[in-house]
């Protein structure tokens, strides 16, 4: 199971932020990922892998730090702005791997809660907006504190 190594890197989270985010997404965040970004913002965990079973490459690993709601790179804000042209809307970006493919949370509908890995070297193009039918996506866990849960080392 993962710890966080590093909390609130770029201090704490304006509550106002976060209210104006998730007022854009439509939804509240789900609860376990809300507690941690309130939480910590923006954390370093360790160990950061993830492993992806029956893919060519067998993990993942969580690069530098979760996304928080502050001013300085990577932002949960910006980023999912960023993606709304290869990720359903419906899906928020928490981090990324060293290649740049994304750890998201789903925020509605039967996949609120759950975690997906995007490999964006697989993306949408098409003329339709990006969905969960239309985006290559990987299942990892029922929810942000199972994900969590599941982080390993390299061993």
């Amino acid at each position: 199971m993962a710890t966080v190594v590093t909390s609130n890197p770029h201090g704490p989270i304006d509550e106002a932020r976060l209210l104006a985010f998730e007022r854009r997404i439509g939804t509240t965040l789900p609860d376990d990922f809300r507690e941690f970004l309130v939480r910590h913002n923006g954390a370093i965990l360790s160990p950061s892998l993830f492993a992806l079973f029956g893919k060519t490459v067998p993990y993942a690993c969580l690069n530098d730090k979760t996304f928080g709601l502050h001013d300085e790179d990577p932002q949960l804000d910006q980023v999912y702005e960023n993606c709304l042209d290869y990720l359903p809307a419906s899906l928020v970006a928490f981090a990324e791997d060293s290649g740049g493919d994304l750890f998201c949370l789903g925020t509605q509908g039967k996949q609120r809660g759950k975690v997906y890995f995007w490999n964006h070297h697989h993306p949408y193009c098409g003329d339709d907006e990006p969905s969960f039918e239309n985006v290559e996506l990987t299942f990892l866990s029922e929810s942000f504190t199972e994900f969590i849960s599941q982080l390993a080392a390299d061993d």
